[in-house]
């Protein structure tokens, strides 16, 4: 199982966890084969500098797909869309990978970020060990109480 935490602008998670969003543009992605399936196992982080702190959610589900289709094409219109991003920020983003969230869960209480252990978010997005999920899991459970 792949197990990553994704920094993302505030405005873009409360699209993702609102399922408005369905695509996360990236310049780079973990190592493992294109369109992967995984599940239960991204966790995004968000607000930071601008609250103080960042928090945590979770993402149920995802697949990863290298954007390679001709540029004007009735597909990338659609991905832009579903990336919530306008024709600027699309072309900013090259080489382009193509994360399709799926279903996502909010925690009860979103999760501080050093409350889970952590002292700053990634710049991106990193992968996660056991023990790092397991510290998300107990301050989840702690922060809901």
């Amino acid at each position: 199982m792949i197990l990553l935490l994704m920094s993302i602008k505030e405005k873009f998670a409360e699209l993702i966890l609102d399922g408005r969003k369905t695509i996360e543009l990236r310049r780079t992605r973990p190592a493992f084969p294109m369109t992967s399936k995984f599940g239960n196992a991204v966790f995004i982080c968000y607000g930071g500098r601008i609250h103080g702190y960042c928090v945590i959610d979770c993402i149920e589900s995802c697949t990863l797909r290298n954007q390679q289709s001709p540029k004007g094409s009735m597909l990338i219109k659609g991905w832009q869309a579903a990336a919530c991003v306008s024709d600027r920020e699309w072309r900013d983003y090259e080489p382009k990978y193509l994360w399709h969230i799926g279903a996502t869960t909010r925690f009860k209480v979103p999760i501080p970020l050093a409350s889970a252990g952590f002292s700053r978010a990634p710049q991106s997005w990193q992968y996660l060990s056991q023990n790092q999920v397991r510290a998300i899991e107990e301050a989840g459970k702690a922060e809901a109480q």
